[in-house]
């Protein structure tokens, strides 16, 4: 579905802005003036959990891009990547237990960084899995190559270097770097492609993360789902898919009863949500893949309690819709290292 959200409602987290002006500044390049030009002003980068709007931090990449004169300078970047750069969203893949489980945080909540795009995990025949981009608005190659490569930086620094992709794709031209590139992911990169994603294999997803600490995780958790809550409350996908998490389990996730609770009509409802770039149906797919995730943490609830709560009229039912959300059954997924 193309996204017609208003560009304005798009935003990344201050951090990530800071951290790369810090970086901009290490380079040489006058940050004031590349600040000005993108229209941010030094205020709105006090807080690091404030909003900075992705249509001026698109400007200011493309101005860096023009004053750095070095067609590498993301990939530089990321030397000087650290777990705090995406306020909590790195700091809970930094205390996840593998690699997979913090790629799986990245995904979930990649809108702490930025709501400019949605990451998807897709799940390969060869068992490998696909983290694709789902942009919803155009924003400048230079950002996406530096969150892939300080993203990859911040997966080798949790698992003692060993974390290695198994392909990177852009869907922008860089393809006369390919060899740089290439040296620095340490797999092969593919310029011009239909989207932005990279791919892990299942070995890789298996890895340890040696700073796990699943309560701290857990507590990060909490943060962003709160912190997430608030920077979309204004936004009728925030607020609808609030009210379905909340009523997964009771049941009341129809669209009859979620627009009721919004005050509207469900066909006005719709509209809204069309308007944002989604579908009832896509959201009410999330939000029961989220929650089937948790209840699976729990080991004292059943397949059969879980599929209950959930609303599914038989386990087998449950399996399909949880094998095509994540790749594996129920039972593999419990089981699974994470």
């Amino acid at each position: 579905m193309t996204n017609t959200r208003p560009v304005a409602d798009f935003s990344t987290i201050a951090s990530w802005a800071r951290f790369i002006l810090a970086g901009f500044k290490l380079k040489g390049l006058d940050t004031d003036k590349l600040l000005c030009e993108a229209g941010i002003r030094s205020s709105d980068l006090e807080n690091p959990n404030g909003r900075i709007k992705v249509a001026h931090m698109t400007q200011l990449w493309e101005l860096a891009a023009r004053d750095s004169a070095d067609p590498l300078f993301t990939l530089r970047l990321a030397d000087l990547a650290r777990a705090d750069m995406f306020s909590g969203l790195s700091l809970a893949m930094m205390f996840s237990d593998t690699t997979g489980e913090a790629i799986e945080r990245m995904c979930r909540y990649s809108g702490v960084a930025s709501s400019a795009a949605h990451l998807e995990t897709i799940p390969r025949k060869n068992n490998s899995l696909e983290v694709v981009f789902h942009l919803q608005m155009p924003v400048a190659g230079e950002a996406l190559e530096a969150f892939m490569a300080c993203g990859s930086r911040i997966l080798k620094q949790i698992t003692d270097d060993k974390f290695r992709p198994r392909e990177v794709h852009f869907s922008h031209d860089k393809s006369g770097l390919r060899a740089q590139f290439e040296a620095f992911f340490e797999a092969p990169v593919f310029f011009n492609a239909p989207v932005c994603k990279f791919v892990v294999d299942e070995q890789v997803l298996r890895l340890p993360c040696y700073q796990s600490n699943p309560e701290l995780a857990q507590n990060m958790d909490r943060w962003m789902k709160e912190y997430l809550e608030r920077t979309d409350s204004l936004s009728i996908t925030g607020q609808v898919q609030k009210l379905l998490l909340e009523g997964t389990i009771e049941g009341n996730v129809d669209q009859g009863t979620i627009a009721r609770r919004l005050g509207m009509s469900a066909r006005r409802l719709q509209r809204a949500l069309e308007k944002e770039g989604y579908s009832f149906r896509e959201l009410l797919e999330k939000s029961k893949r989220e929650m089937a995730e948790e209840l699976l943490s729990r080991p004292e609830l059943s397949l059969t309690d879980i599929c209950y709560l959930l609303g599914f009229s038989d386990q087998s039912n449950f399996t399909k819709a949880f094998k095509r959300w994540t790749g594996k059954t129920p039972s593999a997924y419990r089981i699974a290292p994470r």
